[in-house]
This record gives C-alpha cells, sequence and structure tokens, in this order.
C-alpha cells in the first residue's frame, strides 16, 4: 500500500473494517514494529460528532492497563484522515471462533468469560463503560489470552446515554433492554451484554433475532429469552444460572457490578478442579419445572430453612408408589401418613407461634471492608437481608469494598431486617490539567500541583509545535483519574528533518571526511583509530552507517582511521585448499623477516582450509601435511 499516516505508521494490509473504520496491520517505523491502524472512514472524517467518538475511544482505552485489554499507543490526524493506533494482536475473533466452533466446551466458556469480565471491571474501575461488548469486538490470542477492544461508543460513567441523531449506537443483537429504550446506562449495560455473549458461546446463536435491528430491540425490551437447557442444550445449571441472572431485564436483578459476575464463574470452575466432574450445586442452584417447553432457573439462599428437592427425586418417588399394592395396605399407609402431617403440622405450628411470640433478635454482624459478594453471603446466612445506597468515593477505602452499613455491627435486629450496605469508589478522581504547549519542568510542576505524576516520556516530529514542549498527553486534559496517576506524555522533536543520503568515506582522509558529512547535512561523531595493513595511515577504514543508505539530516556518523603501518609495510596473504589427506596441516611463511610457522591444525581429508595472514616484502609459503611438503605459494 505504501501510505504513510503521521510521518511514522506504514499501512500494510487492510485486516478488518467495520460501521465506521477501516483497520489496517501497519508497521511504526519510528520504533519498528507492527500495529493495528483504524482509520475513520471517509465518509465520517469530516463530521464533527464521528470524529469525536473517535477520539473518545482513544481516550478511553488510553487510561486502562490491564492484560484483557487492548493496548492504545498513538492517534492523530493525517491530512484528511484520524486514525488510531493500537497493539497487534495475533489472533481471532471471538466470533469467528464460535461460528467454527460452537457450542464451545465448558471449559473454554468458562475461560473466555472471566477473562471478559477481567478486562471489563478494570474498565468500570475507572468508570468507563464499554457499551458495545460482542463476540466481534473480543480478540483471542494464539495463547488464549482475551482481548477486550473497540470501545468506540465507550463514555465516562458520568454522562451516558445510548440515542445518537443517526440511529441507535452499538449492536442491537447485544445491547440491554436499557440501551435499547435510549435510557441513561450504567455498568448493568455490560453485564447484560455480556450475558448475551455467554448464552451465544453455550447456544450457537444470540437470544433474540429479527428482521431488522428495531425488531431486535424490541425483543430485548419485551421478551423473556429461553433459558439454553429449554432448547435442549447439555449446559450445566450452575453456568445457565449465570447467565440468566445476566440477562435479567431489570438491572437491579443482575449482578452487583462485574467482579461479582466474575467470582461465580471462577467457582463453577473451582468446582470442576476439584471433583473432575460436573460442578456440585448443592444448595444454591435448583431448576425448576414451569413448563413442556421452558425452565426458570432460580437462586435459592443457602441457610438451615432452604431445601431444594431436585426433580430426578420426585419422579423416584412417584415411580416406587406406582410399585405398592393396592387396597388395605394403602389405607393403612394413608392413615399413617395422615397422622404423621398432622403430628408435623402441630410441630411446625408450635414453632411458629413460639417464634412469632420470642420475636427473635439476631446480632448485626460487621462486613465493612468486605467485599460486595462476601458481605452478602455474611448477611444472608443470618436471615438478613441486604439492599444498597448509592456508591460513594473514599480516599482510604478501597473500591469495590463495603465502606458503610446501616444499622451498624452488633446492633440488636429482627430477622429479615434490611442492612444497607454503601460501596465504596474508591479515591475521589481528580480532573487532569493541560500539560500539552509546556515544556516539562512546567508540566511537572502542573502535575504536581494537583497530585498527579509525570509518566513515559516519548518524542515525536511535530511541524507546529517548538522543539521541547509537549504534544500529547495521555490521559487527555479533562478526564478523571485518581490522585497519583501517572500521565504519559509526547515530547516535540521540531519539525520532521529531510532525508539525506550517506556519503561513502572509505579510503578518505579524514578532512575528506569531514568536508563529505558537511556537505550532506550530517554531523561527525567519534573518532576512533586503528592498526591497519590494508589503508594508509589518517584513512577511513570504516563509518558507522552503510555508505548510500537513507537517513536523517543531522544524523551522527562515527568514523574508524587507519593508524597504520598501512599497506605498504605489510600486506595480507591468503591460503585456500582441500586437504589431501586426514592429519595436521602446517604453514611455513618465509618472507622479508625471515621465517616462521604461521598455522598448524589437524583436519580430515578433503576438508575446505582457508585462513589468512600477513607478510612483509615477498616471499613464500610451505604447505605440510603429516611433515610432507604438498605445495609451495610464492608472494608478491
Amino acid at each position: 500500500m505504501n501510505e504513510i499516516l503521521g510521518d511514522r505508521y506504514e499501512l500494510l494490509e487492510q485486516i478488518g473494517s467495520g460501521g465506521m473504520a477501516v483497520v489496517y496491520l501497519a508497521r511504526d517505523t519510528f520504533l519498528d514494529r507492527l500495529v493495528a491502524v483504524k482509520v475513520l472512514r471517509d465518509e465520517y472524517a469530516n463530521e464533527q460528532d464521528f470524529t469525536r467518538r473517535f477520539h473518545r475511544e482513544a481516550k478511553a482505552v488510553a487510561s486502562l492497563s490491564h492484560p484483557n485489554i487492548i493496548n492504545i499507543y498513538d492517534f492523530g490526524e493525517s491530512g484528511h484522515k484520524s486514525y488510531l493506533v493500537m497493539e497487534y494482536i495475533e489472533g481471532r475473533t471471538l466470533k469467528d471462533i464460535i461460528k467454527e466452533r460452537s457450542p464451545l466446551p465448558l471449559e473454554q466458556i468458562l475461560d473466555i468469560s472471566q477473562q471478559i469480565c477481567a478486562g471489563i471491571s478494570e474498565a468500570h474501575s475507572q468508570n468507563i463503560i464499554h457499551k458495545d461488548i460482542k463476540p466481534h469486538n473480543i480478540l483471542i490470542d494464539k495463547n488464549g489470552i482475551v482481548k477486550v477492544t473497540d470501545f468506540g461508543i465507550a463514555q465516562a460513567a458520568n454522562n451516558i446515554t445510548i440515542t445518537h441523531n443517526k440511529g441507535i449506537l452499538g449492536s442491537a443483537h447485544y445491547f440491554s433492554p436499557e440501551q435499547a429504550r435510549g435510557d441513561i446506562v450504567d455498568w448493568a449495560s455490560d453485564i447484560y451484554s455480556i450475558g448475551v455473549v455467554m448464552y451465544e458461546m453455550v447456544v450457537g446463536k444470540v437470544p433474540f433475532t429479527g428482521e431488522n435491528p428495531v425488531t431486535v430491540a424490541l425483543k430485548h425490551i419485551q421478551m423473556q429469552p429461553q433459558p439454553p437447557s429449554s432448547l435442549g442444550i447439555d449446559v450445566d445449571p450452575a453456568l445457565e444460572w449465570i447467565i440468566m441472572k445476566a440477562l435479567s431485564k431489570n438491572p437491579k436483578d443482575r449482578f452487583h457490578n462485574v467482579s461479582e459476575m466474575e467470582e461465580e464463574l471462577a467457582t463453577i470452575q473451582l468446582g470442576r478442579k476439584r471433583n473432575n466432574k460436573k460442578y456440585d450445586l448443592g444448595k444454591k442452584y435448583a431448576v425448576l419445572e414451569t413448563s413442556a417447553t421452558s425452565t426458570e432457573v432460580v437462586a435459592k439462599a443457602t441457610n438451615d430453612e432452604t431445601r431444594i428437592v431436585k426433580q430426578d427425586y420426585l419422579e423416584e418417588i412417584a415411580e416406587e408408589a406406582e410399585d405398592k399394592p393396592r387396597g388395605k395396605k394403602i389405607r393403612v399407609l394413608n392413615l399413617f401418613l395422615f397422622l404423621l402431617i398432622a403430628i408435623a403440622l402441630g410441630t411446625a405450628g408450635f414453632f411458629s407461634v413460639q417464634k412469632i411470640f420470642a420475636n427473635n433478635e439476631l446480632e448485626v454482624p460487621n462486613v465493612i471492608g468486605e467485599r460486595e459478594i462476601e458481605a452478602e453471603r455474611k448477611l444472608l446466612s443470618a436471615n438478613l437481608t441486604v439492599v444498597y445506597d448509592e456508591a460513594e468515593y473514599d480516599n482510604e477505602m478501597e473500591a469495590g469494598l463495603i465502606l458503610r452499613q446501616t444499622p451498624t455491627a452488633g446492633t440488636k435486629v429482627k430477622e429479615g431486617r434490611e442492612i444497607t450496605l454503601v460501596v465504596s469508589l474508591g479515591e475521589s478522581l481528580i480532573e487532569v490539567p493541560q500539560i500539552t504547549g509546556m515544556n516539562k519542568n512546567e508540566a511537572e510542576a502542573t502535575l504536581n500541583n494537583k497530585k498527579l505524576i509525570l509518566g513515559q516520556e516519548t518524542t515525536n516530529y511535530s511541524p507546529d509545535v517548538p522543539e521541547g514542549d509537549i504534544i500529547i498527553q495521555i490521559p487527555r486534559q479533562g478526564e478523571m483519574v485518581s490522585a497519583g496517576t501517572k500521565i504519559d506524555y509526547t515530547i516535540s522533536l521540531g519539525p520532521t528533518p529531510k532525508m539525506v543520503t550517506i556519503p561513502d568515506l572509505s579510503k578518505k582522509t579524514l578532512d575528506e571526511a569531514k568536508a563529505e558529512l558537511r556537505k550532506a547535512g550530517l554531523v561527525l561523531g567519534t573518532v576512533k583509530k586503528e592498526e591497519s595493513y590494508t589503508h594508509e595511515t589518517g584513512t577511513i577504514i570504516r563509518q558507522s552507517l552503510a555508505a548510500d543508505g537513507q537517513t536523517m539530516q543531522d544524523t551522527v556518523i562515527d568514523l574508524v582511521v587507519s593508524d597504520g603501518p598501512g599497506p605498504d609495510v605489510y600486506k595480507v596473504g591468503k591460503v585456500e585448499m582441500l586437504v589431501p589427506e586426514t592429519g595436521t596441516m602446517v604453514l611455513e611463511l618465509v618472507d622479508d623477516d625471515g621465517s616462521a610457522i604461521i598455522y598448524s591444525k589437524e583436519w580430515l581429508q578433503d576438508d575446505y582450509l582457508s585462513t589468512e595472514f600477513t607478510y612483509k616484502g615477498s616471499g613464500y609459503v610451505n604447505i605440510y601435511c603429516n611433515n610432507q611438503l604438498v605445495e609451495t605459494i610464492p608472494l608478491s
């Protein structure tokens, strides 16, 4: 293709395309590495709204650092083209894998789903919602590492809408009911989309399809998805419970956060590793038949009063009843059962009345500092109810931990009392100031005043920004970040220098070499001296960059100069031959300095002997094999 963006990124081939951009494999000519470059389509290049969305993706992801999120290296404009530079992943999209192999094996579904949750959880911790999670935007490399990409419609959580003057943003098959309605969305919307992706991995298709996006959107709003087991899919009940909980129409009925969903997936995987069989559901999940064609997966509290009767056990009792003889024995049995039931009801009534009058009180356990899922388990096991109040920032409590509970720990309350929890959002966020246009010292002082840190420095050429001033900062001005966040920056090297041809300086004197370098617009670097029998004293033996190549103007060229004695005193000779027989090869040099053995080594017959040596004046070389003279080579 030979097109270069930003005087740096050479486009090699198209590797993908989407509704608003085309993705190319490219080479970063400065760092000599392969990258992926997303280029906004020409029809959107002049529309400010699309350009803002395109730049928003760079801002959203550049602030994230996680192994399951694609890395953003750079973005900018070249001519009329807006582009985004990302790490290049050798792998495939999850959509391709689903098309080829669905339904996927349970272990693969658990592994991929946990990695997706880990990446999205990191984004949520930075107040970034993806809003377009789908298999097309999930890359899996050759080592099985998941990379969530394409944050093209992501934005900060404090400014979230889904409608757009050209239609609905996102992909209709994967977005949540609240997205379909155009409502404000939060973390729960991403959880719903992850549920759709997991559903597709299990079933091989999405929960809802239709003739057009509007039809699909209405189904997300109005219809309940069919559980995979009702479609004849052999699915682990615990995994089905997780999927159906994530696909709840009401966001409050989904997981409280992606980390909780990830922990549930990890629990299934841990159970399989320990038992080397299907996950033991115990008392947490029950599968209740609701009709001939559908199954409702219901979560049950894991306290002592809960009992789960499995369908196969009920069928077993029914089969046993059919095998019993009829008549008197049945009547006696019925009477006996009637008495047992009466006794049981009386006993139950006694204890119920006793419980009412006793007015049981419980001591509220302490869950401050616990993760949400652990806090819930502790309170539910104590027969208390959990509700959540709005999360709050706190400079001391880590994000995701319980910051406050009401009533407080140790308070005496009745069974079933609501315990209100407030989850910490972590440190309060700081608005990133502008440091572009400043020099490094000014930027460092500005960031220190905001309790932020000057991060990694890179350099680049800029025709507009003076040398030494900052061109780009990541995160950008106006983004909200935690105290202590590092702000990476790019320093201008000034205008891009011209490319020049490197002259051939071999065998020229040092003064002649200096003149040639000045003429070419290059700079003389270090000059080292080296003994040479082939170059005249004071002439150039080697140069650091090869002659006739291209380099940037003002590039430094190092030189090596001959320190003598030069070719007039000593010359270089060479012997090359096939060894006549196995044995010791000896070379005797006879020249103006006299005679000397210059070579002795064991060889095999027909080996190729090649060696160089220096000699003075004239003479000859005697070649011996096993002490027998083989040849005499004259020297001049």
